[in-house]
């Protein structure tokens, strides 16, 4: 299932990595990792190979970082 995990906006161009992980803190998937230019971007997510469940994906860039929760319903 591909969905989009995150959106945001750039005033600039910035590296952005997106990571899933687990309940337990293991990293599961690598979403994005790369310079994204300035506007706005959303980072699609396929899913399809993880168990339903819930997950937490962090996004970082810039020196700044957000983790949220997601719930993955197959």
């Amino acid at each position: 299932t591909k969905s989009s995990a995150a959106s945001d906006v750039y005033k600039r161009q910035r590296h952005v990595r997106l990571a899933v992980y687990d309940l337990r803190g293991r990293l599961v998937q690598v979403v994005a990792d790369e310079m994204m230019g300035a506007g706005r971007h959303e980072i699609p997510f396929d899913g399809s190979d993880l168990a339903s469940g819930e997950y937490f994906f962090r996004l970082e860039g810039a020196g700044q970082g957000q983790t949220r929760s997601m719930m993955l319903v197959k």
